[in-house]
């Protein structure tokens, strides 16, 4: 082992490929005589596989490498989940070129590790190893030396995905065609708006999903002006209905905006980005265009490009991406429909709420879906996704704020029949610490009652080895 100069320590610091990140004691009381960096270092580790389903979210686990007496590797967010043993690989750099690294694995034995491409079975890697990294003999520096790391993987401790679902039972459930968006109102209260299958507008609201549900009375939007959608900011609803028209409220009264003249009326409202109100408003030429109204100023402060046919003009949940590894764009939106009435399919992002991009230019639901609702859990970054088709139900589900969806293997929709959605619209929330979520089902006509389904989810338990 070498002592090195303080003013190399700053080195350390190195970002790998993988987002992989170095640490060391920051205290003021630790004696600069004991910094020191090791020849035979560890620089960068991450995970590969082949395997189809885990490839890209093994390869963006971030690991964290500690160089202290005995080195550290570890994972502070769990490993994507994976039943059954799979084929993992090493990816490591080291310091000094030539280095030597050992695996020693939770039952002693050692295997030379000599490149990304050597493959290991995961059942016996990811349940603890070590590495010594040395060099040889003769060397004109550290001659001899080794030093090692202990490796310690978090993964699950049971499927995340892990749900229990039942029947629901509560008092008053909404008989809905289709749910606008929800607001919340005082005194812990949610307040749901939707239409009813006579096209009226309707809200209910209610303190436990699995308690009573009371009407709300709506009051300032005139009749037969439709409910088109809505967006909570600040205590006030911003809404928009079929005269295009943009109304602001809260619990169930409003007032229309005036917007200056010229401006495109107002076909809905997306997204807020600081006092700017999102929008897709219609011009005098009858074109759709993205539009940007400041609620301080009243102005509409830009006009933006015409929204592409597969773009969510109503109904979209919209997200900000700045707590998670999001490609630099600053707001998201997905679900909701298009403006030819059909469901839309794939995940948006902007940084200015006027020029809006497809993400990564996947499909999260089917193509032929009929209904869907997403259900955010904000604590825990997690989004769920219930699309209804003429067969039955689908559910996917994102683990990370909405930037990468996976489809829900059978435990997550234990005690769900899915045929039994087939063609119904369906609504979804999560209740305030994201263990549960209730999902309700509309009905297809005027006589059908709403039946609602209670999820109790189960499946961030960690275990670390």
């Amino acid at each position: 082992m070498r002592r090195t100069p303080l003013a190399i320590f700053g080195a350390l610091a190195l970002l790998t490929s993988a987002g992989l990140t170095t640490s060391c004691n920051k205290q003021n009381s630790t004696p600069l005589e004991n910094v020191q960096t090791i020849d035979n270092q560890i620089t960068g580790f991450s995970l590969l596989t082949d395997d189809s389903l885990l490839k890209e979210p093994l390869a963006k686990t971030i690991f964290t490498i500690r160089h202290s007496e005995t080195g550290q590797i570890t994972n502070p967010q769990a490993l994507p989940y994976r039943a059954t043993d799979y084929k993992v690989k090493l990816n490591i750099q080291v310091a000094v070129r030539g280095a030597h690294v050992d695996i020693i694995t939770a039952d002693g034995q050692t295997t030379r590790w000599t490149s990304s491409t050597q493959t290991f079975s995961s059942e016996k890697l990811l349940h603890g190893i070590r590495l010594r990294v040395s060099q040889d003999n003769g060397g004109d520096s550290g001659a001899g030396t080794s030093y090692t790391y202990r490796v310690t993987f978090k993964r699950y401790a049971a499927d995340p995905q892990t749900f229990s679902w039942s029947a629901g039972s509560a008092t008053g459930l909404p008989a809905f065609a289709s749910v606008i968006g929800t607001e919340q109102g005082t005194g812990g209260a949610t307040i749901v708006y939707y239409l009813q299958h006579n096209g009226s507008n309707a809200a209910s609201s209610f303190t436990s999903a699995t308690g009573t549900w009371s009407p709300v009375a709506l009051s300032g939007i005139p009749a037969g002006e439709k409910l088109v959608s809505l967006l909570q900011h600040e205590g006030k609803l911003y809404v928009t209905t079929s005269a295009h028209k943009l109304y602001r409220g809260s619990q169930g009264s409003f007032t229309e905006v005036a917007l200056p003249s010229g401006s495109p009326a107002p076909v809905s409202v997306l997204a807020m980005l600081g006092s700017q109100l999102c929008l897709v408003g219609q011009t005098s030429s009858g074109a759709l265009a993205f539009a940007r109204y400041d609620l301080t100023a009243g102005t509409v402060t830009s006009q933006g490009h015409r929204p592409q046919t597969d773009f969510p003009i109503t109904g979209g949940i919209p997200y900000q991406g700045s707590s998670a590894p999001y490609q630099g764009a600053s707001l998201y939106l997905a679900g909701g429909r298009t403006a030819s009435g059909k469901v839309a399919s794939t995940l948006w992002s902007t940084t200015n709420g006027t020029d809006w991009l497809v993400v990564d230019g996947r499909s999260v639901v089917a193509t032929d879906a009929l209904h869907q609702t997403i259900a955010h859990s904000h604590g825990a970054q997690r989004l769920y996704r219930f699309a209804t088709t003429q067969s039955g139900l689908l559910f996917t589900l994102s683990r990370d704020g909405g930037h990468s969806w996976e489809d829900a293997r059978s435990t997550a929709l234990s005690g769900l029949t899915t045929s039994n959605f087939a063609g119904y619209p369906v609504f979804a929330i999560t209740s305030a610490d994201g263990t549960q979520v209730y999902l309700l089902r509309g009905g297809r006509n005027t006589t059908e009652p709403s039946r609602l389904y209670v999820g109790q989810f189960g499946g961030l338990r960690t275990t670390t080895e």
